[in-house]
């Protein structure tokens, strides 16, 4: 019965009569489909994986309202109370991703969720250098294409928002909601 099948399969692949040209074109068709569902397939993957991967498939998402109010209420002083509310503000929309990419000072996630004393990851996606400030004491530079680490440790009062800088932006272009 293998045999059989073995048969047909030389006889279908491996003739030389006219019909060669239609057995290409099945192969071809065949290869293609395979091709284009394996690329399909290790897009999701990377999606689920990687969710920051959005940001080099997609133009970068717009800031919402509510982000950029709460990006505006971390970059000037504020009351106790205030500063209060915009960290519960910011809890909903905080993103939970081990990376930021910084593209052109557009920042993906606008409002990442980190913890105290963890790592996150600044990932430079565009062609020129960036600087990343979050205090006088801690800024750091980002190469293009360049992935660096930065140590939460010198962040003390949680639950917070953090508003850190691009370049040589006045105002914050991003925000950590930072929790134990």
């Amino acid at each position: 019965m293998f045999k059989k099948y073995v048969h047909k399969f030389k006889s279908f692949f491996f003739t030389t009569h006219h019909h060669l040209k239609n057995r290409v074109i099945i192969l071809f068709a065949i290869f293609s489909l395979l091709f284009i569902i394996t690329v399909s397939v290790s897009i999701d993957l990377a999606r689920y994986y990687f969710p920051t991967i959005l940001y080099l498939t997609k133009q970068t998402p717009e800031i919402s309202s509510e982000e950029k109010n709460i990006l505006d209420s971390v970059s000037k002083k504020i009351t106790i109370k205030e500063f209060e509310e915009a960290t519960k503000k910011a809890e909903p929309l905080a993103k939970k991703t081990e990376y930021i990419e910084t593209g052109d000072c557009n920042l993906y996630p606008a409002i990442t969720h980190a913890r105290v004393n963890s790592s996150l990851y600044f990932r430079n996606s565009s062609k020129q250098i960036r600087f990343i400030t979050f205090t006088k004491e801690v800024s750091f530079s980002l190469k293009p294409g360049e992935t660096k680490y930065i140590l939460l440790d010198f962040i003390h009062y949680v639950p917070s928002v953090v508003g850190f800088g691009c370049d040589s932006s006045t105002s914050p272009k991003g925000a950590l909601y930072v929790t134990k």
